[in-house]
């Protein structure tokens, strides 16, 4: 069955004569039709005077970008923005030296000032041991000793357990009373099956048994048995069937009929295999008349045809 063509469909409201003059009457009315009528520009009314110098304004001379984004030609930053910008930004020029504007007092401008506590000053080890020594004062005493009140400090050695002590449990000095078989958590009531039984299973022997389906077709007449040695189903690769030509076989082939290429063939391909010419074709015999043909459609030099007929004809017997 053979449906509509597309020249059908396009003459199908096609207007001609009296009937298409009646229709462009009516059409006349649109204003689409009076702004854009068929075949000419759009009609938008305006008078439109072109200088001789073109539309728009000149841009003056043009500026490079890298002068915009880079200029040179601007003034250097005053002292007072360059004092103002080390301070907020700490901004320094290359090799500047960074000035604290610290007030020292008048020794420090000795030569033979030096910061730090001279040694003649403490006992050597002195500091090491106070700072060792948390039980005793700063000036060596024993700490005084401080009155509180027993509750609040049992709260605090409960709360806040001393360094490389566990923490208290809270369940009083001895820990809860509790009998040596005692296991925390509630027992499950809610089914007799076991973590066991799940894993090992509870079916019986039958249950357990294979179907007897599995592996092999159960139905009378189904069943691939036979007296023959052969194998069932296509081989993978079709050397059964004529292979097509390599030149007129489809891409989207992807039957292996046993012609591929090995992976010696591509790493080391024939001689002439980019001109399309096998080796094979050189073993192929061929009659004077079309030797003499490709011989005198090689570009070179003139060689003598017979001379090489007969040298040919003298490396095979027959």
């Amino acid at each position: 069955y053979k449906g509509t063509t597309t020249e059908e469909c396009m003459k199908a409201g096609e207007l001609t004569g009296v009937a298409e003059y009646n229709n462009s009457c009516k059409e006349r009315i649109y204003q689409s039709t009076k702004r854009e009528p068929l075949g000419k520009p759009c009609t938008r009314g305006l008078e439109v005077k072109m200088v001789p110098e073109g539309f728009g304004q000149a841009s003056g001379r043009p500026i490079d970008a890298k002068e915009l984004i880079f200029p040179t030609n601007l003034p250097c930053d005053s002292e007072e923005h360059r004092t103002m910008y080390r301070r907020t930004h700490n901004t320094l020029l290359p090799g500047e030296r960074h000035e604290r504007n610290y007030s020292l007092p008048a020794c420090v401008k000795d030569e033979r000032f030096r910061y730090g506590t001279g040694a003649a000053s403490a006992a050597e080890g002195a500091g090491m041991k106070s700072a060792l020594s948390m039980d005793l004062e700063e000036d060596g005493t024993v700490k005084k000793t401080k009155m509180v009140i027993k509750v609040c400090e049992d709260f605090r050695n409960i709360r806040n357990p001393k360094v490389a002590k566990k923490a208290h449990a809270m369940q009083g000095s001895e820990g809860p009373h509790l009998g040596p078989d005692h296991r925390y958590g509630i027992k499950s009531d809610m089914s007799s099956y076991t973590a066991g039984s799940c894993i090992k299973g509870y079916y019986n022997l039958e249950d357990q048994l294979p179907d007897q389906d599995l592996g092999r077709c159960c139905k009378p007449g189904r069943r691939n048995v036979t007296n023959e040695t052969r194998a069932f189903g296509v081989p993978s690769v079709r050397s059964d069937i004529a292979a097509p030509p390599p030149g007129r076989r489809s891409i989207a082939d992807s039957m292996s009929y046993g012609d591929e290429p090995s992976a010696a063939v591509i790493l080391n391909p024939q001689r002439f295999a980019d001109k399309g010419i096998p080796d094979s074709d050189f073993l192929i015999r061929r009659t004077k008349e079309d030797l003499a043909a490709l011989v005198k459609n090689v570009p070179g030099q003139q060689v003598d045809f017979e001379a090489l007929w007969e040298e040919a004809l003298s490396l095979f017997d027959d």
